[in-house]
């Protein structure tokens, strides 16, 4: 069904009386739109919250216009191919008119390659310049694995506190040496800017000098005399607290283990060892594989080559063995491929059985 409604009607305008009429609240099917006659409404009270001070609903401004603009002209919404909703302004006796949303263009998907800078931009580097980008080296110290003795050997207390106090002084030591190194760095590049040196600063800068050469000479003899230490908890700061005392001296350790009931514990192996089956058929007996009919044949197969063997497999069991076990085996009744197992042919096997079918054969000629 198509209606108009103008603005400042109240009621559709419409040909009831045809097919295509429109059935209006409280109107009459049979009458006409001219027949219905507009309503006066009373005015609006005032506003009990107003937009600005001393005005109402009928002072206040007209509503902003809509974000939309038309669309422009040749495109597909101007020629009508996809004619948008109507609109009406909110402004009183505004006249209709039609807009559509402006067209938005897919979000462009970027890479990670597509971010980096290229060549020319700032941040951009060269790719040989890449390559010369090294991991800084590690100092050995925090890689390298203790000693063999010191990885399998159980210290005592008193070890323990040793080795412990002897790494923290050799750290000491080290970082001693480390400053004093910085500082005669420091004490060359003074001496060589003496040279090209301003006669006006060419005094303070002797001083300097002569200062930084007295202290490292201070901290040299300080450094010798750390290194001629042989215990180093003599000092203080490389002394470990006293243990606190827990009970009389003398007195003897009281386990509360010994009055324990005793316990058994079972270990069991994650296999079974028994004695070797001759006969065994492993992808039907083990794995469950099932050739239907043909299994009877399959299986008779197997036994008569199991029954010709015994002797070489009885006779390999001197050398390797009466037993099997089932480690390296899948569990019974697991899916697993059809195996070809090898005959497992040995010296002795092979010898024992030639002479047993030799002799057999002259036995039974």
């Amino acid at each position: 069904m198509y209606f108009q409604k103008p603005a400042d009607a109240l009621t559709a305008t419409g040909n009831s009386d045809v097919a295509s009429g429109v059935a209006q609240l409280g109107g009459s099917r049979s009458g006409s739109a001219a027949d219905v006659q507009p309503t006066t409404l009373p005015p609006l009270p005032p506003s009990r919250y107003p937009t600005t001070a001393g005005s109402d609903f009928a002072s206040a401004p007209p509503p902003p216009q809509p974000r939309y603009l038309p669309p422009p002209s040749g495109s597909d919404f101007a020629s009508g191919a996809q004619p948008a909703p109507p609109r009406y302004s909110a402004a009183p006796g505004g006249a209709p008119f039609t807009s559509a949303p402006a067209a938005v263009a897919p979000p462009v998907t970027t890479t990670g390659y597509d971010t980096q800078s290229k060549p020319g931009e700032p941040g951009y580097v060269p790719p040989a310049d890449k390559r010369q980008n090294q991991y800084k080296p590690v100092d050995p110290k925090y890689i390298q694995l203790p000693a063999r003795s010191e990885i399998f050997t159980v210290y005592n207390d008193a070890q323990l506190e040793r080795s412990t106090v002897d790494r923290l002084y050799g750290d000491f030591i080290k970082g001693k040496e480390d400053t004093l190194r910085v500082k005669k760095d420091d004490l060359e590049k003074k001496k060589a800017a003496l040279k090209d040196a301003d006669p006006d600063k060419i005094k303070s800068l002797k001083d300097e000098v002569a200062r930084d050469e007295a202290e490292i000479a201070l901290q040299e003899k300080t450094l010798n005399d750390l290194k001629a230490v042989k215990d180093p908890t003599a000092d203080q700061s490389f002394r470990f607290p006293p243990l606190p005392v827990v009970g009389p001296p003398a007195s003897a350790y009281q386990p509360k283990t010994v009055t324990y009931a005793p316990r058994k514990l079972i270990v069991e192996p994650g296999f079974v060892a028994h004695r070797k089956l001759y006969l065994e058929e492993r992808n039907a007996e083990r794995a469950g594989w099932d050739f239907g009919p043909m299994q009877t044949l399959v299986s008779a197969a197997y036994f008569w080559k199991g029954t010709l063997t015994i002797p070489q497999s009885f006779a390999s069991g001197f050398v390797y063995g009466h037993w099997d076990t089932s480690a390296g085996k899948c569990l019974p009744g697991s899916p697993s491929p059809y195996y070809l197992y090898p005959p497992g042919l040995t010296v002795t096997g092979t010898v024992a059985e030639g002479v047993l079918i030799t002799g057999a054969g002259f036995i039974f000629k």
